[in-house]
Parts: structure tokens; C-alpha cells; sequence
């Protein structure tokens, strides 16, 4: 459950560096990346965009593991005293 948290919170720290842009470039390859020769502007953008996608990954995953974990919790009926 603290990585979902952390995911979600690393990712919308770096989500506000940018511009509305920023959503539509983290599932795409950017032309920018792919070169070789590339000043640090476009480096560090390019990995807040490869942080970007793990922490997406790590949000989708851990939110699972926590399902599976706390699904258990959610089938316990309460018992009835009379």
C-alpha cells in the first residue's frame, strides 16, 4: 500500500515540472530521446519520462498485490449476536 502511495506521489511530483504535454509524451517514444547527441535539458526529460512509465508500473502492481492481500479482509461476515 506505501508504494502505491509513494508511486503516486513521485509521479505526480514530476508530472508538475511540466507542462500538459508531459501526458502525451510518457507512452510514446520521443524523437528527441532516440538521438545521440542531446544537450541535459532533453536528457532529464527523457528520464523523468522512463521514471514516469516505472512508477506507472509499480503503481499498477503494487495496487494489485494489495488487492490480492486484502481480499480476505473483504469476505469476512460479521457475525450476528442475538
Amino acid at each position: 500500500m506505501s508504494l502505491t502511495i509513494w508511486s503516486s506521489y513521485s509521479f505526480f511530483k514530476i508530472y508538475n515540472k511540466y507542462n500538459s504535454d508531459f501526458l502525451n509524451n510518457i507512452f510514446m517514444s520521443s524523437d528527441k530521446c532516440l538521438q545521440t547527441n542531446v544537450d541535459q535539458k532533453i536528457n532529464t526529460f527523457c528520464l523523468d519520462i522512463n521514471t514516469a512509465n516505472w512508477l506507472i508500473m509499480i503503481f499498477i502492481v503494487s495496487s494489485i498485490f494489495s488487492f490480492l492481500t486484502l481480499f480476505p479482509f473483504f469476505l469476512i461476515k460479521k457475525k450476528k449476536y442475538e
